[in-house]
């Protein structure tokens, strides 16, 4: 199954590695020069262990293939939901080079457990939402990963308002509250 993953951090985050990284040096030059019985080692231990720590902290993506979105990391919302048959993926540009993904879609079951028992009447809601880093060239990605050619991409990311109808979904852009808003309406599950 083909993906195409979108970074959620910004990559300046990561210069938070840095002191524990110089610190790490500096112990590893000294360690010869210390008479102690444990040397630095608990120190580069620690070290190590801040590094792997923010690391995974910062490290979050958001997986998007034909049959669902999600998001990865060890600290991020591990949220999912499923691309299928009137499904709408909204991509909003924002500013500060930073994009927003939506699912929204039809509820097929209740949210909570009193409702269960009795009628449920299905609504529109948003089935998922994340913030990547990003801008046209990022949502230009995503666009021809659903097969979207190179020029209906720049109507979309250029036009005022831009529609067209593809075999499996329908692309639209309109520009809202000065963001401009991408959605693929799937018409059939890919």
């Amino acid at each position: 199954m083909k993906k195409i993953y979108l970074f959620c951090t910004k990559w300046w985050l990561f210069l938070t590695e840095l002191p524990p990284a110089l610190l790490l040096t500096i112990c590893i030059y000294y360690n010869n020069m210390v008479e102690n019985p444990g040397k630095l080692y608990p120190l580069m231990v620690f070290c190590i262990a801040a590094m792997i720590l923010i690391f995974l902290y910062f490290f979050r993506l958001i997986s998007i293939s034909t049959e669902e979105i999600s998001s990865i990391g060890l600290f991020s919302s591990r949220d999912s939901a499923v691309i299928e048959k009137d499904t709408s993926l909204v991509i909003t540009m924002l500013k500060g080079g930073k994009i927003r993904i939506e699912l929204d879609g039809r509820s097929k079951a209740p949210g909570f457990s009193w409702i269960k028992g009795g009628e449920y009447e299905e609504t529109d809601i948003n089935l998922y939402r994340d913030r990547a880093v990003g801008g046209a060239g990022t949502v230009r990605r995503v666009l021809t990963f659903f097969s979207v050619s190179a020029e209906d991409a720049d109507r979309l990311l250029s036009n005022e308002s831009f529609s067209k109808e593809y075999d499996l979904f329908t692309i639209s852009s309109s520009t809202e509250n000065e963001h401009r808003k991408i959605s693929v309406r799937f018409t059939e599950t890919i």
